[in-house]
């Protein structure tokens, strides 16, 4: 599967400046990184910041570890994709190797290659 590399947040940037980072890259998903450590401590996507912010439970000066999520799954690339398809219906996306974020959207595309050519579609 040709993954490509994932954006990072830190642990310390503010809402105000994840939701401008979502805004210029339009991913919904993102990892987050320890700001003192080169190592991946939760996810936040949009929906999460949106809930938050509509809940009034962060501000947008919050640093994101207010919002994100310590419940993500962290696979290998060796991993077969029946085994990723597995996880993915029960998460909406998964790190693999701390590198890269997939989602259905990228199983079904790879899938889309590889099991439906051209020429049957």
């Amino acid at each position: 599967m040709n993954l490509k590399p994932a954006q990072f947040l830190f642990e310390n940037m503010n809402c105000k400046d994840a939701i401008q980072e979502i805004k210029n890259s339009s991913f919904d998903q993102y990892p987050v990184k320890s700001s003192t450590e080169d190592k991946l401590v939760g996810m936040v996507t949009s929906q999460m910041l949106m809930t938050r912010l509509a809940q009034r439970k962060v501000t947008g000066e919050d640093p994101i570890s207010k919002v994100m999520t310590k419940d993500y799954r962290n696979m290998s690339s060796e991993m077969p994709v029946s085994e990723l398809t597995r996880v993915l219906e029960r998460q909406n996306f998964v790190i693999v190797d701390s590198t890269h974020i997939v989602s259905s959207y990228d199983v079904l595309d790879f899938m889309q290659d590889k099991i439906c050519p051209e020429s049957e579609a």
